[in-house]
């Protein structure tokens, strides 16, 4: 047997007393085997060390070694101590994914009891929204989610859908306080046309603000069109499908609007 030093000792036995508690009350698995095993491999790695070995230089191999509870097998771990293995020596896109949604899970569940303010919800939801990314970028080699995108997806949903929310009808908002604030004061005050038929209020400022909507999908679609794969990033992983084709749709259908929105104009008397 290698001579450890005193601290080297006192570790190497603080890992086998962890061996046989983990495996206490296990039925497939006697602890006195699985001590001769790690005590093997123990020797077998540190032979040709200076003596003593150092506790350093044990507590390197017994990290290579792993945790003591990886003797159990896995049917008879308990639940939570299943999530724990999985969480620690899972692939890192599961652990990413479980943490995720473990943060999600927590703070929303904190955040209703203690009625927390909105911005308690919103760091939750960024801090979920960052490590769900970061599981699908560690996915990213192997290509499909999985059965884990269960666990990711809660994290990534609000914040796409509040940044699409942003992308499309911040612009209509936008058209809205133009339409309230200069063009229904300026197409009030136009002298009324022969037929007597003007458009009220909400029509103007919905028209603009659907025409605002229709430029803004014009340049936005040029912008897509040029480069279709900021889509595909921003949205990752449920906008793989985009292509050109649907930028250059995106671009038809605000021209559409912003003529839909001309014509009305020079219908109701826009001169």
């Amino acid at each position: 047997m290698t001579k450890l030093s005193d601290e080297a000792q006192a570790k190497l036995q603080e890992y086998l007393d962890e061996v046989r508690s983990a495996l206490r009350g296990c039925l497939t698995v006697d602890a006195d085997d699985v001590e001769h095993d790690v005590m093997e491999h123990i020797e077998g790695e540190l032979q040709g060390m200076q003596e003593p070995v150092s506790r350093g230089e044990l507590e390197a191999v017994l990290s290579r070694l792993g945790s003591p509870d990886q003797w159990v097998p896995e049917e008879e771990l308990t639940w939570w101590r299943r999530t724990v293995r999985r969480l620690r020596t899972g692939p890192e896109d599961y652990r990413l994914a479980y943490i995720s949604f473990g943060v999600l899970s927590i703070g929303m569940l904190l955040g209703t009891l203690m009625r927390g303010p909105a911005s308690y919800f919103f760091v939750v939801f960024l801090g979920s929204f960052c490590l769900s990314r970061a599981a699908v970028s560690a996915a990213g080699s192997r290509g499909k989610l999985g059965p884990q995108k269960w666990l990711i997806c809660p994290g990534l949903v609000p914040v796409y859908l509040y940044l699409a929310y942003f992308l499309l009808l911040f612009p209509m908002g936008l058209g809205g306080a133009l339409g309230d604030n200069v063009i229904w004061p300026w197409y009030r005050s136009l002298p009324r046309s022969g037929t007597g038929h003007r458009l009220g209020e909400v029509i103007v400022n919905l028209s603009v603000a659907t025409c605002a909507l229709g430029l803004w999908l014009i340049a936005l679609g040029i912008v897509l069109w040029r480069w279709p794969k900021l889509i595909v990033v921003l949205f990752r992983p449920f906008a793989n499908w985009f292509s050109r084709k649907w930028a250059k749709w995106m671009m038809l259908s605000g021209f559409v609007l912003v003529v839909a929105t001309v014509a009305v104009f020079v219908l109701f008397g826009i001169p």
